[in-house]
């Protein structure tokens, strides 16, 4: 219980499918969800490492949705491969939750112009992802500066942002950085 009583976690008995692990992300949220590998002792997990038998550090079951062979870590099945030709590989395709079958597929942070609350940037972003988008003022810059950190929505969307301190005038650089929670 926490400090005014209320229960901190709880126990659901639901019925389950044979074989298959189930269970609530850290976070503890609802709903509980078929887990991709099975996590016995350990935190609930769908990292890349718990179920990858080839050892490329690509989901089994992303490569096989996506038609790669899980059991082939080499060349276009393996995190390497760019089966698209778009210039990303399958692991970078992986990690940005974009398509490695669509080469117009890409996570792309693209200026909308100004607005009146600024220059109006947006990209494409999907579930289970965090994003930043940072600025400065030259492109061999080492201090970039966090313009805005962007939680994913709950399913594919377009999300946008303004910098509001951007003139007509001024030169700046924007980068868009994805992470996976």
């Amino acid at each position: 219980m926490d400090q005014v009583g209320a229960p901190l976690d709880r126990v659901s008995y639901i019925a389950q499918t044979e074989n298959v692990t189930a269970g609530r992300f850290p976070d503890g949220l609802d709903p509980v969800i078929a887990l991709a590998a099975h996590t016995p002792g350990a935190p609930n997990s769908n990292d890349p490492t718990d179920s990858d038998q080839d050892g490329d550090r690509l989901p089994d079951n992303w490569e096989r949705a996506w038609g790669l062979a899980p059991d082939d870590p080499r060349g276009p099945n393996g995190a390497n491969g760019d089966l698209d030709a778009d210039g990303l590989t399958n692991a970078q395709e992986w990690y940005a939750g974009t398509n490695p079958l669509d080469p117009k597929s890409a996570l792309t942070l693209r200026t909308q112009g100004f607005t009146a609350q600024g220059l109006r940037l947006e990209f494409g972003a999907v579930p289970n992802r965090l994003y930043r988008v940072e600025l400065s003022e030259s492109l061999g810059a080492s201090d970039w500066q966090v313009l805005e950190t962007l939680t994913a929505p709950s399913s594919p969307a377009t999300l946008d942002l303004y910098d509001g301190d951007a003139g007509i005038s001024t030169t700046r650089f924007y980068r868009l950085i994805v992470t996976r929670p």
